[in-house]
């Protein structure tokens, strides 16, 4: 690590967290490599978010007459839509790989 000794107030420093041989390029890449890896987890957690969500959908629209008719069938409709739209991300996931 490195320090500065360049301050406004006495008694305070500078200290950069990047290694002094780190090429600008190479924490270019770094960087980019770790946002490409937490999209691709975020996404993944998106895609299981929605299966849990037309899980639960599912059974609000099996629910039976413990639940109004219009509610029942909103649910089947977002159940449907969703386990299909959370395939479809997931694919999208396997078919362009790991983002690395």
């Amino acid at each position: 690590m490195t320090v500065s000794d360049k301050s406004d107030r006495p008694g305070t420093a500078v200290v950069s967290l990047v290694h002094a041989a780190e090429r600008v390029a190479d924490r270019i890449g770094r960087l980019q490599w770790e946002a490409k890896a937490l999209a691709a987890e975020n996404s993944e957690g998106f895609a299981t978010d929605m299966l849990a969500m037309a899980a639960r959908a599912l059974e609000i629209a099996d629910g039976g007459e413990a639940y109004p008719p219009g509610i029942r069938d909103l649910a089947a409709r977002l159940a449907a839509s969703l386990e299909v739209n959370a395939k479809s991300l997931k694919a999208i996931l396997r078919q362009v790989g790991p983002r690395t």
